[in-house]
Protein backbone atom coordinates (compact mmCIF):
# COMPACT_ATOMS: atom_id res chain seq x y z
CA UNK A 1 0.00 0.00 0.00
CA UNK A 2 2.95 2.33 0.52
CA UNK A 3 4.65 1.70 -2.81
CA UNK A 4 2.08 3.16 -5.21
CA UNK A 5 1.97 6.69 -3.72
CA UNK A 6 5.79 6.76 -3.59
CA UNK A 7 5.99 5.75 -7.23
CA UNK A 8 3.49 8.41 -8.15
CA UNK A 9 5.38 11.09 -6.22
CA UNK A 10 8.61 10.13 -7.93
CA UNK A 11 7.02 10.34 -11.36
CA UNK A 12 5.49 13.71 -10.60
CA UNK A 13 8.74 15.19 -9.28
CA UNK A 14 10.69 13.83 -12.24
CA UNK A 15 8.20 15.34 -14.69
CA UNK A 16 8.35 18.77 -13.01
CA UNK A 17 12.20 18.77 -12.91
CA UNK A 18 12.52 17.77 -16.57
CA UNK A 19 10.17 20.53 -17.72
CA UNK A 20 11.57 23.25 -15.40
CA UNK A 21 15.35 22.74 -15.59
CA UNK A 22 18.05 22.08 -18.23
CA UNK A 23 18.76 18.53 -19.20
CA UNK A 24 22.10 18.40 -17.41
CA UNK A 25 20.32 19.18 -14.10
CA UNK A 26 18.63 15.79 -14.25
CA UNK A 27 22.05 14.11 -14.37
CA UNK A 28 23.08 15.88 -11.17
CA UNK A 29 19.81 14.74 -9.58
CA UNK A 30 20.56 11.16 -10.56
CA UNK A 31 24.04 11.60 -9.11
CA UNK A 32 22.51 12.82 -5.87
CA UNK A 33 20.27 9.76 -5.83
CA UNK A 34 23.27 7.44 -6.14
CA UNK A 35 25.10 9.32 -3.39
CA UNK A 36 22.13 8.72 -1.07
CA UNK A 37 21.94 5.00 -1.79
CA UNK A 38 22.46 3.94 1.82
CA UNK A 39 19.70 6.25 3.03
CA UNK A 40 17.32 4.92 0.40
CA UNK A 41 18.00 1.30 1.33
CA UNK A 42 17.39 2.08 4.97
CA UNK A 43 14.04 3.62 4.08
CA UNK A 44 12.80 0.56 2.15
CA UNK A 45 9.45 -0.61 3.64
CA UNK A 46 10.11 -4.34 3.37
CA UNK A 47 13.08 -6.61 2.75
CA UNK A 48 10.88 -8.44 0.21
CA UNK A 49 10.24 -5.33 -1.87
CA UNK A 50 10.89 -5.80 -5.54
CA UNK A 51 13.97 -4.34 -7.24
CA UNK A 52 11.80 -2.05 -9.39
CA UNK A 53 10.03 -0.47 -6.43
CA UNK A 54 13.36 0.09 -4.64
CA UNK A 55 14.71 1.85 -7.75
CA UNK A 56 11.73 4.20 -7.75
CA UNK A 57 12.33 4.86 -4.06
CA UNK A 58 15.99 5.68 -4.67
CA UNK A 59 15.03 8.06 -7.47
CA UNK A 60 12.39 9.81 -5.41
CA UNK A 61 14.67 10.36 -2.43
CA UNK A 62 17.44 11.56 -4.73
CA UNK A 63 15.16 14.01 -6.51
CA UNK A 64 13.82 15.27 -3.22
CA UNK A 65 17.39 15.80 -1.95
CA UNK A 66 18.26 17.70 -5.11
CA UNK A 67 15.16 19.86 -4.81
CA UNK A 68 15.87 20.61 -1.16
CA UNK A 69 19.35 21.88 -2.12
CA UNK A 70 17.86 24.42 -4.50
CA UNK A 71 18.51 22.57 -7.75
CA UNK A 72 14.90 22.38 -8.92
CA UNK A 73 14.07 26.05 -9.35
CA UNK A 74 15.03 28.51 -12.00
CA UNK A 75 17.54 31.12 -10.87
CA UNK A 76 19.36 28.63 -8.62
CA UNK A 77 23.14 28.21 -8.72
CA UNK A 78 24.78 26.22 -11.49
CA UNK A 79 24.72 22.53 -10.51
CA UNK A 80 28.30 22.08 -11.72
CA UNK A 81 29.49 24.87 -9.47
CA UNK A 82 27.54 23.51 -6.50
CA UNK A 83 28.88 20.00 -6.95
CA UNK A 84 32.58 20.92 -7.15
CA UNK A 85 34.83 22.15 -4.33
CA UNK A 86 35.39 25.87 -4.02
CA UNK A 87 39.08 25.73 -4.98
CA UNK A 88 38.63 23.42 -7.99
CA UNK A 89 39.02 25.41 -11.22
CA UNK A 90 38.30 22.49 -13.53
CA UNK A 91 34.66 23.60 -13.87
CA UNK A 92 35.53 27.29 -14.27
CA UNK A 93 38.48 27.43 -16.72
CA UNK A 94 39.72 25.67 -19.79
CA UNK A 95 42.72 23.36 -19.50
CA UNK A 96 45.21 25.87 -20.95
CA UNK A 97 43.89 28.57 -18.62
CA UNK A 98 44.34 26.29 -15.64
CA UNK A 99 47.95 25.67 -16.63
CA UNK A 100 48.61 29.41 -16.97
CA UNK A 101 47.06 30.17 -13.58
CA UNK A 102 49.07 27.40 -11.91
CA UNK A 103 52.28 28.59 -13.59
CA UNK A 104 51.76 32.19 -12.47
CA UNK A 105 50.93 31.25 -8.89
CA UNK A 106 54.09 29.14 -8.73
CA UNK A 107 56.51 31.55 -10.43
CA UNK A 108 55.25 34.94 -9.26
CA UNK A 109 56.62 34.26 -5.77
CA UNK A 110 60.13 34.50 -7.27
CA UNK A 111 59.60 37.91 -8.93
CA UNK A 112 60.46 41.10 -7.03
CA UNK A 113 59.94 44.83 -7.42
CA UNK A 114 63.07 47.02 -7.27
CA UNK A 115 63.09 50.70 -6.28
CA UNK A 116 66.27 52.74 -6.72
CA UNK A 117 67.32 56.03 -5.11
CA UNK A 118 70.00 58.64 -5.57
CA UNK A 119 71.42 60.97 -2.95
CA UNK A 120 70.99 64.67 -3.50
CA UNK A 121 71.74 67.61 -1.29
CA UNK A 122 68.65 69.41 -0.14
CA UNK A 123 66.77 70.86 2.78
CA UNK A 124 65.98 68.19 5.35
CA UNK A 125 64.03 68.36 8.59
CA UNK A 126 65.69 67.30 11.84
CA UNK A 127 64.83 67.78 15.54
CA UNK A 128 66.95 70.93 15.42
CA UNK A 129 65.02 72.32 12.48
CA UNK A 130 65.66 72.60 8.74
CA UNK A 131 69.19 72.35 7.41
CA UNK A 132 71.09 71.30 4.31
CA UNK A 133 71.78 67.60 4.10
CA UNK A 134 71.75 64.53 1.87
CA UNK A 135 68.41 62.96 1.10
CA UNK A 136 67.23 60.03 -1.01
CA UNK A 137 65.45 60.91 -4.22
CA UNK A 138 63.55 58.14 -6.06
CA UNK A 139 65.34 57.38 -9.30
CA UNK A 140 63.33 54.61 -10.91
CA UNK A 141 61.73 51.20 -10.63
CA UNK A 142 62.29 47.85 -12.23
CA UNK A 143 61.83 44.14 -11.82
CA UNK A 144 64.02 41.23 -10.82
CA UNK A 145 63.82 37.59 -9.85
CA UNK A 146 65.39 35.25 -7.34
CA UNK A 147 68.50 33.47 -8.57
CA UNK A 148 69.11 31.56 -5.36
CA UNK A 149 68.22 31.93 -1.68
CA UNK A 150 69.82 35.39 -1.34
CA UNK A 151 70.64 36.84 -4.80
CA UNK A 152 68.42 38.85 -7.14
CA UNK A 153 69.05 39.21 -10.89
CA UNK A 154 67.99 42.35 -12.74
CA UNK A 155 69.10 44.63 -15.57
CA UNK A 156 72.15 46.81 -15.18
CA UNK A 157 70.26 49.86 -16.41
CA UNK A 158 67.73 49.41 -13.57
CA UNK A 159 70.39 50.10 -10.89
CA UNK A 160 72.79 52.21 -12.99
CA UNK A 161 73.94 55.38 -11.16
CA UNK A 162 71.78 54.52 -8.14
CA UNK A 163 73.15 54.95 -4.61
CA UNK A 164 70.63 52.69 -2.92
CA UNK A 165 68.13 50.00 -3.87
CA UNK A 166 65.25 48.38 -2.05
CA UNK A 167 63.62 45.08 -3.01
CA UNK A 168 59.91 44.43 -2.48
CA UNK A 169 59.17 40.73 -2.35
CA UNK A 170 56.01 39.02 -3.58
CA UNK A 171 54.51 39.10 -0.05
CA UNK A 172 55.02 42.90 -0.01
CA UNK A 173 57.85 42.81 2.55
CA UNK A 174 60.70 45.19 1.79
CA UNK A 175 64.43 45.01 2.43
CA UNK A 176 67.62 46.77 1.42
CA UNK A 177 69.87 45.29 -1.25
CA UNK A 178 73.55 45.71 -2.07
CA UNK A 179 75.22 45.40 -5.45
CA UNK A 180 77.27 42.22 -5.90
CA UNK A 181 78.41 42.82 -9.46
CA UNK A 182 77.32 44.01 -12.89
CA UNK A 183 78.07 43.42 -16.55
CA UNK A 184 77.02 46.50 -18.55
CA UNK A 185 77.75 44.90 -21.93
CA UNK A 186 75.12 42.24 -21.21
CA UNK A 187 72.85 44.60 -19.23
CA UNK A 188 72.86 42.30 -16.20
CA UNK A 189 73.38 42.94 -12.49
CA UNK A 190 73.20 40.89 -9.30
CA UNK A 191 71.92 42.20 -5.96
CA UNK A 192 72.12 40.59 -2.54
CA UNK A 193 69.25 41.18 -0.15
CA UNK A 194 69.96 42.28 3.41
CA UNK A 195 67.54 40.27 5.49
CA UNK A 196 65.66 42.00 8.29
CA UNK A 197 62.99 41.03 10.77
CA UNK A 198 60.29 41.26 8.11
CA UNK A 199 61.99 38.94 5.63
CA UNK A 200 61.72 35.46 7.10
CA UNK A 201 60.99 33.21 4.17
CA UNK A 202 63.86 32.19 1.85
CA UNK A 203 63.77 33.28 -1.76
CA UNK A 204 62.36 30.78 -4.22
CA UNK A 205 64.58 30.59 -7.32
CA UNK A 206 63.09 29.98 -10.73
CA UNK A 207 63.75 26.80 -12.66
CA UNK A 208 66.16 27.47 -15.51
CA UNK A 209 65.48 26.37 -19.05
CA UNK A 210 67.60 26.64 -22.17
CA UNK A 211 67.55 29.26 -24.90
CA UNK A 212 69.41 27.10 -27.42
CA UNK A 213 66.29 25.06 -28.22
CA UNK A 214 63.72 27.85 -28.50
CA UNK A 215 61.46 28.06 -31.55
CA UNK A 216 59.70 30.97 -33.23
CA UNK A 217 56.01 30.69 -32.39
CA UNK A 218 56.62 29.22 -28.95
CA UNK A 219 54.40 30.70 -26.23
CA UNK A 220 56.14 32.81 -23.58
CA UNK A 221 55.12 34.71 -20.45
CA UNK A 222 56.56 37.86 -18.88
CA UNK A 223 56.11 38.74 -15.20
CA UNK A 224 57.11 42.15 -13.90
CA UNK A 225 56.06 45.51 -12.51
CA UNK A 226 55.13 47.80 -15.42
CA UNK A 227 54.41 51.36 -14.28
CA UNK A 228 54.70 50.17 -10.68
CA UNK A 229 51.89 47.61 -11.04
CA UNK A 230 53.52 44.68 -9.30
CA UNK A 231 52.99 41.03 -10.21
CA UNK A 232 51.72 41.72 -13.73
CA UNK A 233 51.53 38.83 -16.20
CA UNK A 234 51.63 39.30 -19.97
CA UNK A 235 51.80 36.65 -22.63
CA UNK A 236 52.93 36.38 -26.21
CA UNK A 237 55.07 34.39 -28.62
CA UNK A 238 58.71 34.10 -29.54
CA UNK A 239 58.74 36.41 -32.55
CA UNK A 240 62.38 36.00 -33.52
CA UNK A 241 65.75 34.67 -32.40
CA UNK A 242 69.33 35.89 -32.67
CA UNK A 243 68.42 39.60 -32.76
CA UNK A 244 71.04 42.33 -32.30
CA UNK A 245 70.48 45.65 -30.50
CA UNK A 246 72.70 48.36 -29.06
CA UNK A 247 72.91 47.95 -25.30
CA UNK A 248 73.16 50.46 -22.47
CA UNK A 249 76.99 50.41 -22.69
CA UNK A 250 76.89 51.30 -26.37
CA UNK A 251 78.06 47.87 -27.48
CA UNK A 252 76.00 45.48 -29.54
CA UNK A 253 74.03 42.83 -27.66
CA UNK A 254 73.74 39.68 -29.75
CA UNK A 255 71.51 36.64 -29.63
CA UNK A 256 68.51 38.44 -28.14
CA UNK A 257 65.05 36.86 -28.02
CA UNK A 258 62.34 38.92 -29.74
CA UNK A 259 58.83 38.63 -28.30
CA UNK A 260 55.47 40.33 -28.62
CA UNK A 261 54.66 39.83 -24.93
CA UNK A 262 53.96 43.31 -23.57
CA UNK A 263 57.10 44.84 -22.01
CA UNK A 264 56.74 48.34 -20.58
CA UNK A 265 58.76 50.62 -18.27
CA UNK A 266 59.12 48.69 -15.03
CA UNK A 267 59.27 45.29 -16.74
CA UNK A 268 63.04 45.59 -17.18
CA UNK A 269 64.88 42.85 -15.33
CA UNK A 270 61.85 40.59 -15.03
CA UNK A 271 61.84 36.98 -16.21
CA UNK A 272 60.64 35.66 -19.54
CA UNK A 273 59.22 32.17 -19.00
CA UNK A 274 58.16 29.27 -21.16
CA UNK A 275 54.83 27.48 -20.75
CA UNK A 276 56.31 25.28 -18.02
CA UNK A 277 57.45 28.26 -15.95
CA UNK A 278 61.15 27.83 -16.74
CA UNK A 279 63.40 30.86 -17.13
CA UNK A 280 64.35 31.38 -20.78
CA UNK A 281 65.33 35.06 -20.76
CA UNK A 282 65.52 38.40 -18.95
CA UNK A 283 63.38 41.22 -20.36
CA UNK A 284 65.62 44.15 -21.22
CA UNK A 285 64.32 46.59 -23.86
CA UNK A 286 61.75 47.41 -26.52
CA UNK A 287 61.90 48.84 -30.02
CA UNK A 288 59.40 51.65 -30.40
CA UNK A 289 59.32 54.99 -32.23
CA UNK A 290 57.14 56.52 -29.49
CA UNK A 291 58.64 54.96 -26.37
CA UNK A 292 55.49 52.93 -25.69
CA UNK A 293 55.27 49.20 -26.31
CA UNK A 294 54.68 48.52 -30.01
CA UNK A 295 54.78 44.73 -30.02
CA UNK A 296 58.57 44.37 -30.30
CA UNK A 297 60.38 43.48 -27.09
CA UNK A 298 63.72 41.84 -26.42
CA UNK A 299 65.06 39.53 -23.74
CA UNK A 300 68.57 38.34 -22.88
CA UNK A 301 68.74 34.56 -23.51
CA UNK A 302 69.05 32.40 -20.42
CA UNK A 303 72.24 30.71 -21.66
CA UNK A 304 73.96 34.10 -21.54
CA UNK A 305 72.35 34.90 -18.19
CA UNK A 306 73.64 31.68 -16.60
CA UNK A 307 77.18 32.28 -17.87
CA UNK A 308 77.34 35.89 -16.70
CA UNK A 309 75.44 35.64 -13.40
CA UNK A 310 77.43 32.61 -12.26
CA UNK A 311 80.63 34.67 -12.55
CA UNK A 312 79.09 37.75 -10.94
CA UNK A 313 77.98 35.74 -7.91
CA UNK A 314 81.36 34.02 -7.60
CA UNK A 315 83.80 36.82 -8.46
CA UNK A 316 81.78 40.05 -8.51
CA UNK A 317 82.77 40.59 -12.15
CA UNK A 318 82.94 38.64 -15.39
CA UNK A 319 86.14 37.24 -16.79
CA UNK A 320 86.70 38.01 -20.45
CA UNK A 321 89.17 36.42 -22.83
CA UNK A 322 92.36 38.49 -22.93
CA UNK A 323 95.97 38.39 -24.08
CA UNK A 324 97.47 40.37 -21.23
CA UNK A 325 99.18 43.09 -23.28
CA UNK A 326 99.11 46.88 -23.31
CA UNK A 327 99.32 47.94 -26.98
CA UNK A 328 100.42 51.33 -28.24
CA UNK A 329 97.47 53.25 -29.73
CA UNK A 330 97.47 53.49 -33.52
CA UNK A 331 97.70 57.28 -33.65
CA UNK A 332 100.85 57.17 -31.51
CA UNK A 333 102.30 54.21 -33.42
CA UNK A 334 102.46 56.29 -36.59
CA UNK A 335 104.61 58.86 -34.80
CA UNK A 336 107.07 56.52 -33.12
CA UNK A 337 107.37 53.70 -35.66
CA UNK A 338 109.85 55.58 -37.92
CA UNK A 339 112.10 55.95 -34.88
CA UNK A 340 112.01 52.31 -33.93
CA UNK A 341 115.21 50.47 -34.80
CA UNK A 342 114.85 48.23 -37.81
CA UNK A 343 111.91 50.09 -39.30
CA UNK A 344 114.07 51.99 -41.83
CA UNK A 345 111.86 55.02 -41.35
CA UNK A 346 108.69 53.23 -42.39
CA UNK A 347 105.51 52.63 -40.46
CA UNK A 348 105.48 49.33 -38.63
CA UNK A 349 102.67 46.93 -39.44
CA UNK A 350 101.02 45.14 -36.55
CA UNK A 351 100.81 45.95 -32.86
CA UNK A 352 103.49 47.61 -30.74
CA UNK A 353 103.41 46.04 -27.28
CA UNK A 354 104.26 48.42 -24.46
CA UNK A 355 103.76 46.09 -21.49
CA UNK A 356 103.06 42.46 -20.67
CA UNK A 357 100.83 41.47 -17.73
CA UNK A 358 102.74 38.97 -15.56
CA UNK A 359 101.19 35.51 -15.64
CA UNK A 360 98.96 36.38 -18.60
CA UNK A 361 98.59 34.23 -21.73
CA UNK A 362 100.99 36.61 -23.54
CA UNK A 363 103.58 36.20 -20.79
CA UNK A 364 103.25 32.42 -20.93
CA UNK A 365 103.59 32.50 -24.72
CA UNK A 366 106.93 34.35 -24.43
CA UNK A 367 105.91 37.73 -25.85
CA UNK A 368 108.14 40.65 -24.90
CA UNK A 369 107.41 44.39 -24.90
CA UNK A 370 109.29 46.77 -27.21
Amino acid sequence: ATRLPLRGVARGMLQRLITATPRRLSFVAFGRARSHRAACLAAAPSPRASRASRSWSHLAVGLAAGASMGLGSSGSRSPLHAAGPSDDLSHELYADEQRTVAMFERCSASVVHINTFVERQGIVLSPQGYHLGMQDIPKGTGSGFAWDSEHIVTNFHVIMDAHRATVVLSDHTSCEATLVGAEPDCDLAVLKINRNAQVRKPLLPLDKGRSSNLHVGQRVYAIGNPFGLDQTLTTGLVSGLGREMNGVSGRTMRGLIQTDAAINPGNSGGPLLDSRGRLIGVNTMIASPSGAFAGVGFAIPVDTVVRVVTQLVKFGYTKHAHLGIFPLPDHMKKKVSPKVSGSNGRNIEGVLVLKIVPGSPADKAGLEPM
